[in-house]
């Protein structure tokens, strides 16, 4: 199974220049489905969206500091950012990796899941 891999809307490269960027795994529709994962080291600012057709699906952010061990990421609030459905929330840990996990699916789950990066000057 081919990797799903993500894009970037915004000023490249999103590593070096610019003060912002969308980054935009899609169509997400299955929960096996590997996703690349994104390395945003130089923004600290995080908002995650998840819109489409969930069917059953549960869409949680995860991020890690070495690339290799992931755990969900949290809100403001400390509450892991999970999605049921469409919906946007803050992401509140600024690691360097970060990537979508989908656990549920449902044989029409047809998902958009984002990830707008800020850089704060």
């Amino acid at each position: 199974m081919a990797t799903l891999d993500f894009v970037v809307d915004g000023r490249k490269p999103v590593t070096e220049e610019g003060d912002n960027a969308l980054i935009v795994w899609s169509p997400f529709v299955s929960t096996s489905e590997p996703v690349a994962v994104g390395t945003f080291r130089d923004f600290t600012d995080r908002t995650a969206q998840v819109s489409g057709t969930f069917n059953g699906a549960t869409v949680e952010i995860h991020g890690s500091l070495d690339g290799q061990s992931y755990q969900a990421l949290t809100d403001p609030q400390g509450n892991p950012i999970s999605f049921t459905q469409p919906g946007i929330k803050a992401i509140l840990e600024a690691t360097p990796y970060v990537k979508p996990v989908v656990t549920g699916a449902g044989g029409s789950t047809d998902l958009k899941i984002m990830v707008y990066v800020r850089r704060n000057l």
